[in-house]
């Protein structure tokens, strides 16, 4: 997209260690859409210029794949065709025939949103429509889209905005044009419209807020995967401007500075994001195998007071325990003799048995609550 294969491969690695990621990272059903969507989105972008460039219709076939492939795999890359005319006006090159060109992109970005509309409205209740609407919350989704790619995912204080990051980074951002070269502009304009462009999807999307402007980032980093790699080109839009306006060096040490603050700080505070999400993985886990050794594998087995979803339960005895697993609370009264039920807190689970009268304590087994202590003693 910049036409410099340096300026590419810093990007790629601002992209590859933000923390906008951290939901893609630790979260299967984000990382399997957002980094699948990711993909076929510079896949499709990469193959667009190089078919405006060729006569041929092979490309162009190509293009049109990936790019049902990237709106199959999530919501977001519905931006596709308005990134892709932000690509095409970006060249310098004839732009003549544009509109055959993108044409077929929003034709099927109209066929995805018929699709995506018709299965939405068939959950009034509980589908995503529910969740989306034209309030305030389009401009305060607006200052974290643009505010935390840019400054809220920069050390120091990863996620949070600081005075002094929404002073100082937001002039460096801005410096490549009025002191840049050209191409140090266009890719920091480009970088700035990909993030715009890459957000529409989720404006308005209603968020639990606690106030109009922001402090820290509350809304979860996945939404933020595709505006992160236009907050890469603006990065090295900064670095690019650095390399043509003064000398080579300074260019390098300073990308390699902020890869360097970016690798320990968003590792760091990636670590810390997720260990409510480990924890909470493994205490179940625990809970599971603990169910697992007090079923007798033909009766069914009472589970309660472990706060476990419905929908986990389902799936648990879709995998393991073949429907015989049944939540309650309290103790069922009218449990047959010899019923056993697995009762919490995680911290002191029991296994009681049911003698026909009452529940008897059976068995008292070792603490499932996980805790960063026992991780770390470990």
């Amino acid at each position: 997209m910049s036409g410099n294969l340096t300026a590419g491969l810093i990007a790629g690695v601002f992209y590859l260690i933000s923390p906008c990621a951290t939901d893609s990272l630790y979260w299967l059903a984000a990382g399997a859409t957002g980094f699948l969507s990711g993909f076929f989105i510079l896949l499709t972008a990469n193959i667009y210029i190089q078919a405006r460039r060729s006569t041929g219709r092979r490309l162009c076939i190509f293009a049109w794949f990936t790019a049902v492939l990237a709106m199959g795999s999530k919501e977001s890359a519905l931006s596709l065709p308005l990134l892709l005319t932000l690509l095409e006006f970006s060249e310098s090159e004839s732009r003549k025939g544009w509109f055959r060109r993108l044409l077929p992109f929003y034709l099927i970005a109209f066929l995805f949103v018929l699709n995506v509309a018709l299965i939405q409205l068939s959950y009034p209740n509980d589908g995503n429509f529910s969740r989306y609407g034209l309030s305030w919350m389009i401009p305060r989704n607006l200052l974290h889209y643009f505010i935390y790619p840019l400054a809220g995912a920069m050390p120091p204080n990863i996620g949070e905005y600081t005075l002094i990051k929404l002073i100082v980074y937001p002039v460096m951002w801005i410096l490549p044009l009025f002191l840049g070269s050209e191409r140090a502009k266009k890719l920091t304009l480009l970088g700035f419209g990909w993030i715009g462009i890459s957000s529409l999807p989720f404006l308005s999307w209603i968020m639990d807020f606690e106030g109009f402007l922001p402090r820290v980032c509350d809304i979860p980093s996945r939404y933020f995967n595709i505006p992160s790699m236009g907050a890469s080109m603006v990065v090295c839009g900064f670095c690019l401007m650095l390399h043509d306006r003064f000398r080579k060096t300074i260019s390098i040490i300073t990308a390699v500075l902020i890869l360097v603050f970016m690798v320990f700080t968003s590792v760091q505070w990636t670590h810390k994001k997720v260990q409510p999400i480990v924890h909470s993985a493994e205490t179940e886990a625990c809970l599971v195998d603990i169910a697992l050794s007090s079923w007798n594998g033909a009766n069914c087995l009472y589970i309660g007071a472990f706060g476990l979803s419905e929908f986990r339960i389902d799936c648990y005895n879709k995998m393991y325990f073949h429907g015989s697993l049944i939540q309650v609370d309290p103790f069922p009264l009218d449990a047959p003799a010899g019923a056993r039920m697995l009762c919490g807190p995680a911290a002191t689970p029991r296994l009681y048995i049911f003698d026909g009268n009452r529940w008897s304590v059976e068995r008292s087994f070792d603490s499932c609550a996980r805790t960063t202590e026992i991780i770390e003693d470990r």
